[in-house]
């Protein structure tokens, strides 16, 4: 099992594909612009297939290659309820005009919170975390002792409630349960920058009493 990181697109969003090499199978975390052609190269390195696109929210730099990508792998992409009318209709909700069109996807899969998603690669618990957007999840791995926070939390840092959907209030609820509920020793791979772990941002973090 290894947990393969790749930046990409204009504001360098991280993205995670988990692989699986004795099923030969992979889940992917997050689909960035520009990230289609990286993800398919370590598809084929690792000799895998795709099951499953996970979109911690729908932020267009979370979310622009997710169409090619299940178009191309057949995978079944998984977004919360609340954030799908941006999967829906991506080019409405960019606030600015980032230069290029992303195509409209449709989830196979609309979340609620607190699932079990159970796939040949892993299994991964789903934490609602609404505040950065109104459907932003947590992935939790418990296996691999780690959580995929997308842009709630960052390495010292929050993700930003002041877009729309954001909700500052809702963040700082949304954090302090997941920091409060998984254990010290988690790593968190975050949406941008570096990773870090549960333990650190509790005691590091300078934001979490601030948003």
């Amino acid at each position: 099992m290894k947990i393969i990181p790749i930046v990409a697109g204009i504001l360098d969003t991280n993205c995670f594909l988990v692989v699986n090499t004795q099923k030969g199978t992979a889940v992917l975390i997050d689909a960035p612009p520009e990230s289609k052609e990286i993800i398919l190269g370590y598809l084929e390195q690792e000799n895998c297939k795709l099951e499953a696109i996970l979109l911690t929210h729908s932020h267009w730099d979370h979310s622009a290659d997710a169409n090619p990508l299940k178009t191309l792998t057949d995978a079944k992409v998984f977004v919360h309820a609340l954030d799908n009318y941006r999967l829906e209709e991506p080019m409405k909700h960019t606030i600015f005009d980032i230069g290029f069109e992303i195509e409209p996807c449709r989830a196979d899969t609309l979340l609620e919170g607190e699932e079990i998603l159970e796939f040949e690669t892993i299994t991964f618990r789903v934490v609602h975390t609404p505040g950065h957007t109104e459907g932003s999840v947590v992935y939790v791995c418990d296996q691999l002792e780690c959580a995929f926070a997308g842009d709630t939390i960052f390495y010292l840092s929050v993700g930003r409630s002041d877009l729309p959907g954001g909700n500052p209030e809702q963040l700082q609820e949304s954090i302090n349960r997941l920091l409060s509920e998984l254990p010290e020793n988690y790593t968190l791979y975050v949406g941008h920058y570096q990773e870090t772990s549960v333990g650190f941002e509790k005691i590091h973090n300078p934001y979490l009493m601030l948003i």
